[in-house]
């Protein structure tokens, strides 16, 4: 739908009519060389012109209106993780697809839009249930951000309710509603369930670096719980603990490091009688190991209550060495004082009036590898 709408009152409009035939009958009343019915033509398209230009300084506006009229959306989102493939066999699986889309028919045939989405946001038309992260949560909100300023009318989560990446969904603000359907047996098995690895991307050579692991002992009270730390199939480290009446095990690894690069450590949980599954029993974690200790060298021409105070913050830090330099009282070795030899120089009191470290601080300056 289209309409004109003006910044004043469209009653001016016939003041423009006014004004372009004043405007025109002013120019060419008088005398002219061209013929009656030339000067005619010419009035007219001089009143016209004129009425024009003024009509355009009264701001008309055409507003165009257009209504597209969407269907209310339902997504089916699915849980695409392969803890799905736990809950029956293929046929049941089939089976569950089936009665979906016949579902969303359904709901199609009242005049609802229906989508199949994963947690990850991609279509789900035919899931196959591969994946290996579960975040509900995040694919709740990727949902209600791709629908932002759409009719979305509600989501059906089809799901077994387990996640092992994000937040709990049961904390995550919605705006539509949010329609479950529960797959699987609520029934809690007996399991170990490798929970949680924590460890640390980067470890020095020669250093040892933690690994944190977290057991859980569903139905399993009082077992015996053997966790191994493996590289290359060989046995690292190894604990073994009770479960006791606690569902949660904490069991805490130093790996010693030697050669440099990437290493992958595989934590795994001990199998016991009675456990329904050990799938989830292993886990794989990559450490990067680089070159040891980083050189501090720090220079001065004469001792300072303030190197004392550097040195006890540097040497917190195990991954850190503090080499000290001052000529004459602590001479560090010759090798240490060549440019690269460290990663950080510090020069302290650099205004030096005997010049004991005035050429190694002119040295640095040069090289423009000064630190500080």
């Amino acid at each position: 739908m289209q309409r004109l709408q003006f910044e004043s009152s469209p009653y001016f409009i016939l003041i423009c009519l006014l004004l372009g035939i004043a405007y025109a009958y002013v120019l060419y009343q008088s005398k002219h060389p061209w013929s009656q019915s030339i000067n005619r033509v010419l009035f007219v398209l001089r009143a016209v012109m004129v009425s024009l230009l003024a009509f355009l300084l009264l701001g008309p506006i055409v507003k165009l209106t257009n209504n597209v009229f969407e269907k209310p959306a339902v997504v089916f989102l699915i849980d695409n993780s392969a803890s799905m493939k736990e809950v029956g066999d293929s046929t049941q699986r089939l089976a569950l697809i089936k009665e979906l889309q016949q579902a969303s028919k359904e709901i199609q045939d009242t005049g609802y839009d229906v989508l199949f989405k994963d947690l990850s946001g991609h279509a789900a038309d035919e899931p196959v249930f591969n994946s290996t992260k579960s975040d509900i949560s995040s694919g709740i909100k990727n949902i209600i951000t791709s629908f932002e300023g759409k009719n979305l009318n509600s989501i059906v989560l089809v799901s077994d309710g387990i996640y092992n990446s994000g937040t709990s969904p049961l904390y995550s603000p919605v705006r539509v509603p949010v329609y479950t359907v529960g797959v699987g047996d609520t029934t809690l098995r007996a399991d170990l369930l490798l929970k949680d690895v924590a460890y640390n991307k980067i470890a020095y050579q020669g250093n040892k670096f933690p690994i944190h692991a977290e057991v859980l002992a569903q139905r399993l009270p009082n077992t015996e719980l053997k966790v191994s730390v493996l590289k290359n199939g060989k046995v690292v480290e190894q604990q073994q603990k009770n479960s006791g009446t606690s569902l949660l095990t904490n069991f805490e690894f130093l790996i010693q490091t030697q050669e440099k690069g990437i290493h992958r450590y595989d934590v795994v949980v001990e199998t016991v009688k009675g456990e329904s599954t050990s799938r989830n029993n292993r886990a794989s974690v990559y450490i990067e190991v680089v070159e040891g200790k980083k050189r501090i060298l720090l220079i001065a021409p004469a001792p300072h209550p303030d190197i004392k105070a550097i040195r006890a913050v540097v040497e917190k830090n195990a991954n850190y060495e503090f080499i000290l330099h001052i000529p004459g009282i602590a001479d560090a070795k010759p090798e240490w004082l060549k440019l690269g030899a460290t990663e950080l120089v510090i020069f302290h009191q650099t205004a030096d009036r005997t010049g004991r470290t005035t050429a190694l601080l002119q040295q640095f300056q040069k090289a423009k590898l000064l630190c500080g």
